[in-house]
């Protein structure tokens, strides 16, 4: 790539001989800045807040799961045979029971159900 000299013209000269003149000779110095105390770590602070937040995070999620206490999520007791259908409720307690017996019969709670919407009496 090719530079090209800015155009050399009268106003130009004028210009950049009046910013000149305008400028101090010589330039000031810098103000002396007050010592400021310097931190041990400056990235502590920002650490910390990360752990804090993943910390959080995560007693969150734990606590959502179900293992704050209170046992799991259904209301089991720890330890007892999982059921599908413990503490359920319906508006048709004969469907409830149909499901209930069929779950008790078989491994696959699901044998012998049509697919789709269970039939409701």
């Amino acid at each position: 790539m090719t530079r090209t000299p800015p155009p050399t013209d009268g106003l130009d000269a004028a210009l950049s001989d009046f910013f000149r003149s305008e400028m101090p000779k010589p330039w000031p110095a810098a103000p002396a800045l007050a010592t400021v105390p310097t931190r041990r770590d400056p990235g502590r602070r920002a650490r910390l807040t990360l752990a804090a937040s993943v910390a959080l995070l995560a007693a969150g999620c734990w606590l959502l799961s179900g293992g704050g206490g209170g046992g799991p999520a259904g209301g089991a007791k720890p330890g007892a045979p999982a059921d599908v259908l413990q503490n359920a409720t319906a508006r048709h307690p004969a469907a409830t029971d149909k499901a209930k017996a069929k779950a008790a019969a078989t491994t696959d709670p699901m044998n012998g159900f049509p697919q789709g919407a269970l039939p409701m009496p």
